[in-house]
């Protein structure tokens, strides 16, 4: 269950929190997301077995840059440029 999802200035990726980050690119062909797969329409963060990490809030502070903060209370930037 996310506890917040936002879509990115230029509507290109949405950003969802909860347990750990997803960020979905919305660009085709659109695939449905699935827990651990490897895929170009999306990326996880946090979300690892060995790397569990629950996210209250999240945004964008700029296209290619997500904002993050963990529960508690770090702060932590992922430029999803790359992807």
């Amino acid at each position: 269950d996310p506890q917040q999802a936002v879509i990115s200035p230029n509507e290109t990726s949405c950003a969802m929190c909860g347990l750990g980050a997803i960020i979905y690119f919305l660009r085709t062909p659109f695939e449905e997301y699935e827990y651990n797969k490897k895929t170009h329409q999306w990326v996880e963060w946090g979300r690892f077995a060995d790397d569990k990490i629950w996210i209250d809030r999240i945004k964008y502070l700029s296209e290619h840059i997500v904002e993050v903060i963990t529960e508690d209370g770090e702060i932590n930037e992922l430029d999803i440029g790359k992807y």
